[in-house]
């Protein structure tokens, strides 16, 4: 658990105005950490948590998502989302992390950066499994992609994807 946030961090947060998540790594755990408007934090606290990786093959490269449904209100649950690039030593270092780990701790801020709570869910075998393999898809992928550009390959990933 954390509640104060490094700089790199906290300033990755400022730059956007919306709701967002990253996968960041504690010096423990990988860790899920979400900035929420403070209103909707509230409704978090017991709610349950699903959630699934996902994986976009596209001809501009891989994308890895982990998409979280937070059931806190059965007609309209909250969407948490957040990518990795495994082009990248960092987003794959923390995927490769997240194959071994047992559980994902989710921190959750408000917009001004203000530590809520934390929950912490289970990350199962199955899963974990699942992770491992979309991971080798993704860099076998990769390796077939002559120029390739993550960001590209993401806003093909939101255009395919059902939301």
């Amino acid at each position: 658990m954390r509640t104060a946030l490094p700089e790199n961090l906290a300033s990755a947060l400022l730059a956007y105005d919306s709701p967002m998540a990253l996968l960041t790594w504690d010096g423990q755990d990988v860790a899920l950490v979400a900035k929420v408007d403070a209103r909707d934090i509230r409704g978090f606290k017991r709610a349950p948590v699903a959630y699934r990786w996902e994986l976009g093959l596209f001809p501009a490269g891989p994308v890895l998502c982990l998409a979280l449904t937070i059931l806190d209100d059965p007609k309209r649950p909250y969407l948490l989302e957040t990518f990795l690039d495994v082009a990248k030593e960092g987003d794959l270092a923390l995927a490769r992390r997240m194959t071994r780990q047992d559980h994902l701790t989710l921190d959750f801020y408000d917009f001004n950066l203000i530590y809520h709570f934390s929950k912490r869910i289970a990350h199962r075998e199955k899963q974990r499994q699942e992770l491992a393999a979309m991971i080798e898809r993704a860099l076998a992928h990769l390796a077939t992609c002559e120029c390739p550009d993550w960001y590209a390959a993401r806003q093909e990933f939101f255009r395919s994807m059902p939301r």
